[in-house]
């Protein structure tokens, strides 16, 4: 509860009037921590956020698919994680950092960095992210096209784009 009241002020007042016995913890008094809803994130985030975490505290924003987009902060070694986790996961399948990959993707903060780094780090990764927002009638063809000349070894890609 310490480390909450020190980084995480709403967190920390959450589990306060949850009543969650903290010297007896159980799934039980886990299950008094009410969900934290998108609403929450949206409202809090900023209370939530642990602004002097190592390595840095770093805002993210999603794509939005569900009307608006969600933002909201991590820290390096959970971006970090989060790859490694992604690496695992792909290696399971045969599918090796480097092996030519096909995002469709909807993120339209990340999609429209063009910045050096970005470009240096797609190409050094052998990755492909085509705008999942720019899909039409019109832009399958170009799609289709690029997908084929890259020939990617996976294809990654938000569910609702897999339906167009």
């Amino acid at each position: 509860m310490e480390s909450s009241k020190k980084h995480s002020p709403w967190h920390a007042g959450r589990i306060e009037k949850s009543d969650i016995n903290l010297e007896n913890f159980t799934l039980d008094e886990f299950k008094k921590l009410p969900t934290m809803t998108r609403a929450d994130i949206q409202q809090h985030g900023n209370e939530m956020a642990w602004h002097d975490v190592p390595g840095g505290c770093f805002r993210y924003t999603t794509g939005g698919s569900s009307g608006q987009p969600l933002i909201f902060n991590f820290g390096k070694s959970r971006q970090a994680s989060d790859a490694a986790g992604r690496i695992r996961s792909r290696r399971w399948w045969g599918v090796n950092v480097g092996d030519p990959e096909v995002y469709l993707w909807g993120a339209p903060v990340e999609l429209n960095k063009t910045d050096k780094v970005k470009t240096i780090r797609d190409r050094l990764l052998n990755q492909l992210v085509l705008n999942a927002f720019e899909m039409s009638p019109e832009n399958m063809s170009i799609y289709l096209t690029a997908i084929q000349n890259f020939n990617p070894n996976v294809s990654m890609a938000m569910p609702a784009v897999l339906l167009y």
